[in-house]
């Protein structure tokens, strides 16, 4: 079959969530899948190595998203004669619907929309658009978790039939980590302590990181003497954070590091002492597993697909509740024992999410519309 991956969300110069998860499913679906001819759909020239297993198309981006989902890509597409049309972003390209499967990660514009800085013209599709778009141009759905396919059938009244749950797969660096790995030049490059609680996140109301800070001044004033690093970017509103920061008199004792590679971050995942990651909303949650992969004891929220991710793997608190964090923080700060058995119980769950068995599930699917 001739089956072509629409990619523009890989023309980006740094990956994480929706990029960071189409790379590795289409790397590890072109290593396992040599019965299939692939076709890779990107709007620029990246030399990613992705493209010189399959036939690179580069169309480039001359209109709007919108414009380009609607009448650029499927224009384009119906020169060709493709079995399946395959994206791994929420959007589907316009009246190719016998052909389309898409990637739903989450449903975090439709359900939480004021946590993070989405167009108008986003908010708007979600809310009046999107489910429409979804029954009438996708043949089938993939979701992430079991959550965002609930969500799906809540918020849109898609049916259960046409969704099928796929989980997503650990990062190749996380699965590899060793101990021996060089901290050397990790530590001083992001000005790291000595002991440390850690969040990896975008820095952006959805990821509650101010009701971390709370809980960390809590415990700074119980006489903890962990320091508290924060990984991620900076998104809307992370002026907030700064100034919850000032407020609380804590800025000697929050570092930021801003984006970090996976290799470096497998590092510092090994050696914080607690990661915490309460989230409001998460379709997924690469983080935790992250953390657990690399023998770290994970705190997170009790809500959306985190606990699907985590299972019984990780303290899990209401992600609307400073007392339950504070409280779960102490407890794997003061009890060895705790602290290793959470740690072995995440190394164990980590290894249920591998990508090449995420991407044989895909190639069913796509096997399967050939099929039909």
């Amino acid at each position: 079959m001739k089956i072509c991956i629409i990619l523009d969300c890989l023309d980006v110069d740094q990956f994480t969530g929706i990029p960071m998860c189409a790379y590795n499913l289409t790397k590890n679906i072109l290593e396992i899948d040599n019965k299939n001819e692939y076709y890779l759909l990107h709007s620029k020239n990246t030399q990613l190595d992705i493209y010189k297993h399959a036939n690179e198309i580069i169309l480039p981006l001359n209109y709007s998203r919108e414009i380009r989902y609607s009448i650029q890509i499927p224009f384009f597409l119906r020169k060709y004669n493709f079995d399946v049309v395959f994206t791994p972003e929420h959007f589907p390209p316009l009246f190719m619907q016998k052909k389309t499967l898409l990637i739903i990660h989450d449903l975090s514009p439709l359900i939480y929309p004021d946590t993070r800085q989405y167009p108008l013209i986003s908010k708007l599709k979600h809310k009046y658009l999107f489910g429409f778009l979804l029954k009438i141009f996708t043949k089938k759905i993939i979701t992430v978790s079991m959550n965002t396919k609930n969500d799906l059938i809540r918020y849109l009244n898609i049916s259960g039939e046409k969704i099928t749950v796929i989980y997503n797969g650990l990062n190749e660096p996380f699965i590899a980590y060793r101990n021996d790995i060089s901290l050397e030049k990790t530590i001083p490059k992001f000005n790291l302590p000595k002991h440390f609680l850690l969040c990896v996140a975008t820095l952006e109301p959805r990821k509650n990181i101010l009701m971390i800070i709370e809980a960390y001044h809590k415990l700074k004033k119980m006489g903890f003497e962990q320091k508290l690093v924060l990984v991620g970017k900076k998104g809307w509103k992370y002026n907030n954070i700064h100034t919850k920061i000032k407020q609380l008199g804590l800025e000697n004792e929050v570092v930021f590091t801003g984006y970090v590679s996976d290799r470096d971050l497998s590092v510092i995942y090994h050696i914080a002492d607690v990661f915490i990651y309460p989230s409001l909303y998460e379709g997924f949650g690469f983080p935790p597993l992250e953390a657990m992969a690399c023998g770290c004891p994970v705190i997170t929220s009790d809500s959306s697909s985190l606990p699907e991710v985590v299972g019984n793997a990780a303290i899990k608190i209401n992600p609307r509740d400073i007392n339950e964090l504070t409280d779960a923080i102490e407890k794997l700060l003061v009890d060895p024992n705790l602290r290793d058995i959470m740690i072995i119980k995440g190394i164990k769950q980590a290894q249920k999410f591998r990508w090449n068995e995420t991407a044989k599930e895909y190639i069913k699917i796509f096997n399967a519309f050939g099929d039909t």
